[in-house]
């Protein structure tokens, strides 16, 4: 430990470290108050503090990066934050007195400013603003993690790593580097260019040199939005420097090789000499003219199943969107359940393709996660169209009535035959990253399926309780997802969308009641086809079952509406449930409502809500 320098650019940084925790401060300020701040180095790997540590200071990182960690019997370990350069860590519990509810470690060599609990209070009584802007900051941060945003870290230095010898690392590099250039300045570098430049030799670990090009590297961070280290083939000094400098590491491999790690790959999955254990995503290059992704699985298990993406060289969106992933823009589409109502949403995915709006990673509820997995699938609108068309307008999936409805009125076995005809692959294989909610009733929790069959997890996510029998996944019973999240926004925010289209639907209805009891079926019988006075507004008994099915979730649905960056809103309160007859009637419904939305939203809302640009 030590303190800051009292004089030039040490508290010029000290200032700018502390600003966006205490808002603007004054040289005299940092003058009368910076023996208050200690300066504290990590190496990459080491821990900060522990979960249930006592609460006794805040951080401001002003080198390096930080991994926030919790740890629960439920979930294991789990990866809630990154804190890079400029953002503090650990005021929640100062505020609050408690003991740490998460651990923190060094991802790569820090530097950080301590501010001691006792520092902080004699600094509160004669500048009681500070806690107000500290308060508020900790209750942003809060809500971020809420809402799952805590997952849109702000990456600055990307390491590629290559597996195998069947890629060109060339065009790789080269389509990379320009599709991140449209998020802002970027700085290829290999070992060769990083020495040209900088004029040292990248040579071993301490040596003075050394701690003069990492200062060097530090300083292109700060004037580029993008790094991108070129690792070597072999376990070098500059391999290890590129990975313990990155925030990500992407593992890049073609599709058609052998999918076992090799190479530096594997010291990388030990991680023995790679401390901090960086973050790796996988990115499997396919040919041009290739069919549909398979065999994912077989290059995820032995890696961990990280994150991966697919892309074709010769398709700028496909590497355009790995970039958006990487600088935290990523589109994310959500569409909530509604049975036949929610063929609204494909005439919404058109009025998005029309207007160029990408699509990164896509989801949903119910019949919503079955429209999202021909989005994943990557159909062209037509094809979509064709295929939703004929599943359902014209196969009727939930005609296998139960003549003696014990678990459900439907069979289900129709329902099952078309998801498995139609989305038989698993979810790994979509070009597009696809998630699907469904209700656990063994757990009695939501649960995002983002892996295996995807056809099962179709079917897991629309089993509405009492229409269609409970789906058996894994070793649990799983109802539709619509029970408690019919809009899943927090799910595609926690698998990284900086952006996201809410695709709700406005199917709100009033009955006007003309009796004082609900008649009985005699006199509905009557009403209906012999009298046909059809006066009667009772809700059928599929109506009833969606409308009490979604009536537990509203103030999710809420928060899911608040927390989008676009939402439609597709009026179809005249379609009913299960008329998939409406099928066109429905697509034309949610086109001319999305045309109007995004003709009044602009462009404006693709900047990312809550992340930095």
């Amino acid at each position: 430990m030590g303190k800051p320098s009292a004089h030039g650019k040490g508290r010029e940084l000290l200032g700018r470290a502390l600003s966006r925790l205490f808002g603007d401060l004054s040289e005299e300020f940092l003058k009368e108050n910076e023996g208050f701040f200690e300066l504290v180095s990590l190496k990459g790997g080491e821990r900060l503090f522990s979960q249930g540590d006592p609460g006794d200071s805040l951080y401001v990182v002003m080198s390096g990066r930080l991994r926030v960690l919790q740890q629960s019997e439920k979930e294991g370990t789990r990866v809630l934050a990154e804190i890079p350069r400029g953002e503090s860590v650990g005021e929640m519990a100062l505020i609050t007195g408690e003991v740490r509810s998460a651990a923190v470690d060094a991802i790569r060599d820090s530097i950080l400013i301590r501010l001691s609990r006792a520092s902080f209070e004699k600094l509160v009584r004669s500048h009681p603003d500070l806690l107000l802007n500290l308060s508020r900051l900790a209750v942003s941060r809060l809500t971020r993690t809420m809402r799952g945003r805590g997952q849109n870290f702000r990456i600055r230095s990307v390491a590629v790593v290559f597996s195998g010898e069947r890629l060109s690392r060339k065009d790789f590099l080269r389509k990379l580097t320009g599709a991140l250039e449209a998020h802002g300045p970027v700085l290829h570098i290999n070992r060769e260019r990083a020495e040209s430049l900088s004029g040292i030799r990248a040579g071993s670990d301490g040596s003075e040199g050394d701690r003069y090009l990492t200062s060097w590297l530090e300083g292109q961070e700060a004037r580029h939005r993008f790094l991108v280290y070129e690792t070597e083939a072999e376990d070098s000094p500059w391999t290890r420097r590129c990975i313990r400098q990155a925030d990500r590491i992407l593992v890049v491999a073609a599709a058609s090789d052998d999918p076992a790690p090799r190479g530096i790959e594997t010291a990388l999955l030990e991680s023995n000499g790679f401390p901090g254990k960086p973050v790796r995503e996988l990115v499997l290059v396919h040919p041009g003219n290739g069919g549909t992704p398979a065999g994912t699985a077989r290059w995820l298990v032995p890696r961990g199943s990280p994150q991966h993406h697919h892309v074709r060289l010769d398709r700028e969106g496909d590497m355009e969107r790995l970039a958006r992933v990487l600088a935290g823009r990523a589109v994310g589409l959500v569409l909530s359940g509604g049975g036949a109502k929610a063929f609204a949403h494909i005439g919404a995915l058109k009025a998005l393709r029309e207007a160029s709006i990408p699509i990164d990673i896509v989801g949903g509820t119910s019949m919503g996660a079955v429209l999202a997995a021909g989005v994943a699938a990557g159909w062209d609108i037509e094809t979509y169209l064709e295929t939703y068309r004929r599943v359902f307008s014209r196969g009727n999936p939930m005609g296998d009535y139960n003549l003696l409805p014990m678990v459900s009125f439907v069979k289900g076995e129709r329902m099952g035959s078309l998801l498995r005809g139609h989305f038989g692959g698993d979810m790994e294989d979509l070009w597009i990253r696809c998630f699907c909610v469904s209700c656990n009733l063994t757990e009695a929790s939501v649960e995002t399926h983002v892996r295996g069959p995807l056809w099962k997890a179709l079917r897991a996510s629309g089993s509405l309780a009492g229409v269609l029998p409970p789906a058996v996944y894994g070793d649990d019973l799983h109802v539709d997802g619509g029970t408690l999240d019919n809009l899943p926004v927090t799910a595609a925010r926690e698998l990284g969308a900086g952006v996201v289209i809410a695709c709700d639907l406005d199917m709100d209805k009033r009955y006007r009641l003309e009796y004082d009891a609900v008649p009985s079926n005699w006199e509905l019988i009557k009403d209906r086809y012999i009298t046909r006075g059809r006066r009667l507004k009772v809700p059928g008994l599929v109506s009833l079952v969606f409308q009490a099915t979604f009536l537990g979730n509203r103030e999710r649905r809420a928060r899911a509406l608040e927390d989008a960056d676009l939402c439609f809103l597709s009026p179809v309160r005249k379609i009913r449930f299960l008329d998939w007859h409406a099928f066109d009637e429905a697509v034309e419904i949610g086109y001319r409502h999305a045309r109007q939305r995004l003709e009044v939203a602009g462009r404006t809302w693709l900047a990312p809500n809550g992340t930095e640009g």
